[in-house]
């Protein structure tokens, strides 16, 4: 097990909530790992700041997947249906509440985008010290540019999400080097 040194983004947060910039590397270092792990079939189910560790260098690691769901890409026999590995029962809700997605909380099927909803939440309360409410996010409280995109990760609508880690690690890249650039995205409708 790696010996890592620094702090769980919820400690971090304890002292406020996280500046700009180093909000958009934490939101980028988050979705690639996602992506990383979403590639290899795996869903994390429990993406919270708890779970979000900050290295001494700047680094953000994704921790505990003691929740993790995997899907094996192939079957592990030629007469066996494709296989899914589950560490709790089906039909029974794991993560914590707060950053759960709608499919999470009704026991529904889960694929990726869950662990984006969970994203969403996360950063939404990085940037505002604050959980959303649903249906009264401020979500012009976020870094100009980061609005939209983690108003499309928390869409209750999983088909109305980013589709995949890759697609959300590209948004969070380009709203940042917008940012650096003093440029603004158009918003689109």
């Amino acid at each position: 097990m790696e010996l890592l040194t620094g702090q769980p983004l919820d400690e971090r947060l304890a002292a406020g909530p996280i500046p700009a910039a180093l909000l958009m590397e934490i939101a980028i270092g988050v979705a690639s790992a996602l992506e990383a792990a979403h590639a290899i079939g795996v869903v994390h189910r429990d993406i919270k700041p708890a779970n979000l560790f900050l290295t001494g260098d700047g680094q953000v690691k994704v921790l505990d997947f003691g929740l993790a769901k995997m899907r094996l890409p192939r079957p592990l026999r030629e007469d066996a249906p494709t296989a899914s590995l589950y560490i709790t029962s089906r039909g029974v809700m794991v993560g914590s509440l707060p950053y759960m997605s709608p499919e999470q909380i009704c026991c529904e099927p889960l694929d990726g985008r869950a662990d984006l909803f969970s994203l969403g939440v996360v950063l939404y309360e990085l940037a505002t010290g604050e959980l959303p409410v649903r249906g009264a996010e401020n979500l012009a409280a976020l870094p100009a540019g980061l609005g939209p995109i983690v108003a499309q990760l928390m869409a209750a609508d999983a088909g109305k999400r980013y589709q995949t880690a890759g697609e959300a690690h590209a948004a969070l890249q380009r709203c940042a080097m917008f940012e650096r650039c003093g440029i603004r995205p158009a918003l689109r409708e």
